[in-house]
């Protein structure tokens, strides 16, 4: 599922539950550009990919877990999505501050709104 669709997704989400529908979804195809988003941006949340190109999830974890300001600013507002997560991965994960929920695709509308409905309560 590409990111549009996910956008679209949410949005239909909000909507349906008449949550904040005025928000601003952003997509970050550049994974390179993500930290520095994060430190212009005080995102609600991130759902980040663990497999993208060039830079992997892990990897802006590791860069989120290693800054003190983006590490308080995203304590459990990142859900994680991936479709290749072993259990070795899991497990690491649920070692981050910073991961809220982890995700199984192919994603599905309720799955979504439980995790928005942790984060914007």
């Amino acid at each position: 599922m590409n990111g549009e669709l996910i956008k679209i997704m949410i949005k239909n989400i909000l909507k349906r539950n008449q949550t904040n529908q005025d928000l601003d979804i952003q997509l970050m195809s550049d994974p390179k550009k993500v930290i520095s988003l994060l430190k212009q941006y005080n995102y609600k949340i991130l759902f980040l990919d663990l497999k993208m190109p060039e830079v992997s999830g892990f990897q802006i974890l590791d860069m989120i877990d290693k800054n003190p300001i983006l590490k308080e600013r995203y304590n459990k507002k990142i859900v994680i999505i991936t479709a290749l997560a072993n259990d070795s991965e899991v497990f690491k994960l649920q070692n981050y501050n910073s991961v809220l929920e982890i995700v199984f695709k192919p994603l599905d509308m309720e799955g979504i709104a439980v995790v928005l409905g942790k984060i914007m309560t």
